[in-house]
């Protein structure tokens, strides 16, 4: 983008991937464009994916360079100085060159120009980058090829250059060379030295399976005078953002973009706030995305996690005791036996040492895992349940000791409660059968579980709740089965359950399955009622007694196979987040029937797991979400609403008081409270109203 026939507005020539041509699309306003211009290349049996533009001859115009695939070529284009493009050189490159770069390497105030050349076609050696000098009349010249290095162990894939960039990352005053390959996913940093050499300086990334690396972009993120760095990643649909620390970019955090991308990677203030926000296009969803910088390295988008190579069973709680959300997981080597137990300490904001706090787990399996305080000592210990019983007893510095082993076999659908009122966090789960069977064990507060007690269920469960709707403190136990069964099963107050209560759920054309099952005080009168996920939510509201109605109401259309209830919004009133293709958010106005659910982004698969926790420390509960066919997890943080100042005056709306006069609420008094006058006129309101109106015209609230 550049204003290239100098009438002041920004104008812009675009590559064409079938094609070798470019696209000239002169600006004719603010927003308007005239009909494209096609400026063809050479003939050649592929098109052009990298475009750049400067003067490249010195007449004070801003010509453009562009790349052929194959065979593999660059061509410059002269501009007239009217916007009028013409071929006037075309040499070659190295093998199948991608994206072009044009900036003085050499310090001779002459643009030289760097192709990054995937060398795709084979032999497959590993990809370079081709530097091209400018001689002025005499050409260019192809100086040297830079050969990218390969990804880290033991993923050593060769390096397919995708894009290049220069910037001066060092402040030494000379350009150094930015590119980004895919296959090996290493982003390298060649320093130059200001006549030509170059050194390798930093290698970023390189070990990732499931990456993509796409787009270079280098900006001035956190106001410090020195150029960020943000890359992007197709494959994990994500961009990560480095801070400039003196020349070294060190990783400050992954954010989510949409599905496969960014593709590419721009940058601007977009809410004039005078922070630089990020804009990216996503490849398969054909949108773009605004990333908006809320405190110079934080965007507004989701967080993209994934510390390590495989992770499993991630966690969000304090487990080094100093106030902030940690992050823990699972993960075993490639292809090699053992898990380690993985603690990344919270640094606040959501943001994670890249360091973590190992403790092995040797032949210890991973289970489902859960953060709890089980002895009582103030450290967040882990509890590893299904297939197995396993308490890791936290340390308080972020490391466990030696696993606690209960003989139990503890299946999938499990929850844990104080069951039986001593204190102690007991654990209840369903095995399934013909009947099925719900097992309760009580656990002693030192990581110990006894023999499970069982009691006859239903067949064909596919879910488990727990709360208390008595009133009495102790949990009731609800299962849920398919063909629409819902079972109660009341708690005597010592941990034994007595007679079970089946309420069946018919609906048409099928019957439903009870997939998830959430209890909470959902209508606001005091007690604990119950939602249940069955083609939709079903409240069955709590009429004070713990006697559940037989028939509930539809709360929601929309289903979840997970669901945790939390007051998402702060307004006093339990809301939800449920598990479906992505986290769903079901806003409670406080009569349990929840308002529209809200879908947050999915990310190419159905959600795998959910976790709810309060990730960034500001009292809100945030939702992160592991889609099934990636590595990756994704952090949604639940930020407060955005305030507003529409009458322009000193206070937010939020924070003005009711303005005389102001029917709309719109916070000032004008034609559209008059229209509210006229419009319920002799039945609403009167001359009395009218006078009001009339006396504070054109007032602003304060």
């Amino acid at each position: 983008v550049a204003d290239f026939n100098g009438d002041g507005w920004s104008d812009v020539i675009a590559s064409d991937a079938s094609y070798n041509r470019v696209h000239v699309m002169l600006a004719t306003g603010s927003e308007t464009f005239a009909p494209a211009v096609i400026v063809d290349g050479p003939e050649a049996n592929n098109g052009t994916v990298g475009v750049d533009i400067a003067d490249l001859d010195g007449d004070g115009d801003i010509d453009a360079a562009f790349s052929t695939w194959y065979p593999a070529a660059i061509n410059i284009l002269h501009n007239d100085g009217a916007g009028n493009f013409t071929v006037v050189d075309t040499f070659t490159t190295g093998p199948e060159p991608r994206d072009v770069a044009i900036g003085d390497f050499d310090g001779d105030g002459r643009p030289d120009i760097a192709a990054a050349c995937q060398h795709y076609l084979g032999p497959l050696t590993d990809g370079t980058v081709a530097i091209h000098r400018n001689l002025d009349d005499a050409g260019w010249e192809w100086t040297t090829s830079i050969t990218m290095p390969d990804g880290v162990e033991p993923y050593t894939y060769r390096a397919v250059p995708q894009f290049v960039e220069w910037s001066d990352v060092n402040d030494d005053g000379h350009l150094d060379l930015l590119t980004s390959s895919d296959s090996s996913n290493v982003l390298a940093i060649h320093l130059g030295d200001g006549s030509g050499g170059f050194t390798l300086g930093q290698t970023l990334g390189g070990w990732w399976l499931e990456s993509g690396g796409s787009d270079i972009l280098l900006a001035d993120l956190d106001g410090d005078g020195n150029q960020d760095l943000v890359w992007g990643d197709v494959d994990m649909s994500k961009f990560a953002v480095y801070r400039n620390n003196l020349g070294t970019f060190e990783f400050h955090q992954s954010f989510a973009s949409g599905n496969y991308g960014p593709l590419m990677l721009a940058a601007a203030d977009f809410t004039n706030d005078g922070l630089i926000d990020i804009a990216t296009t996503n490849n398969a969803s054909r949108t773009f995305s605004i990333a908006v910088n809320l405190d110079g390295l934080n965007f507004d988008a989701a967080l993209q996690l994934r510390p390590v190579e495989f992770p499993e069973d991630p966690i969000l709680a304090d487990f080094t005791g100093d106030g902030l959300t940690d992050l823990l997981l699972t993960h075993a080597p490639y292809l090699a036996p053992g898990h380690t137990m993985s603690v990344y300490p919270g640094l606040g904001n959501a943001v994670f040492d890249t360091a973590s706090l190992d403790t092995p787990l040797d032949s210890v399996t991973s289970g489902i895992l859960h953060a709890r305080d089980i002895n009582h000592d103030g450290n967040m210990d882990v509890v590893n349940l299904y297939g197995q019983c396993l308490v890791h007893m936290g340390r308080g510095d972020g490391t466990f000791d030696e696993p606690i082993t209960s003989s139990l076999v503890v299946y999938l659908r499990h929850v844990l409660a104080d069951f039986n009122l001593d204190g102690e966090l007991d654990i209840a789960w369903l095995e399934g059968g013909h009947p099925s069977q719900i097992a309760v064990s009580f656990g002693d507060g030192t990581g110990h579980f006894g023999p499970a007690t069982r009691y006859t269920d239903v067949a064909e469960d596919e879910s488990i709740g727990v709360g208390d709707i008595t009133g009495d403190g102790a949990p009731e136990i609800f299962t849920g089965h398919r063909y629409g069964i819902f079972s109660i099963h009341p708690n005597l107050g010592d941990g034994t359950f007595g007679p079970r209560r089946d309420i069946t759920i018919t609906g048409s054309p099928f019957t439903p399955s009870i997939n998830a099952i959430a209890v909470a005080d959902f209508d606001s009168d005091g007690d604990n009622d119950v939602v249940a996920s069955a083609f939709g939510l079903l409240l069955f509201a709590n009429p004070g007694d713990g006697n559940l109605p037989a028939v509930p109401v539809g709360a929601s259309p929309a289903s979840a196979s997970i669901l945790t209830p939390a007051d998402i919004n702060l307004d006093g009133h339990m809301d939800l987040y449920g598990r479906g293709a992505s986290a769903i958010i079901y806003l409670n106005p406080g009569n349990g029937i929840f308002k529209d659910p809200m879908y947050l982004t999915r990310y190419d698969s159905n959600a795998r797991s959910m976790v709810v926790a309060d990730a960034d420390n500001d009292g809100r509960a945030d939702v992160m979400i592991g889609p099934e066919n990636s590595w990756s997890q994704y952090l949604f943080l639940n930020r407060p609403p955005v305030s507003h100042n529409d009458n322009h005056n000193s206070t937010l709306d939020e924070c003005e008081a009711p303005c005389v006069g102001d029917l709309t609420g719109d916070f000032l008094v004008n034609f559209d409270d008059l229209n509210v006058i006229l419009e319920g006129f002799s039945t609403e309101y009167d001359f009395n109203d009218l006078n009001l109106v009339l006396e504070h015209w054109n007032q602003i609230c304060n």
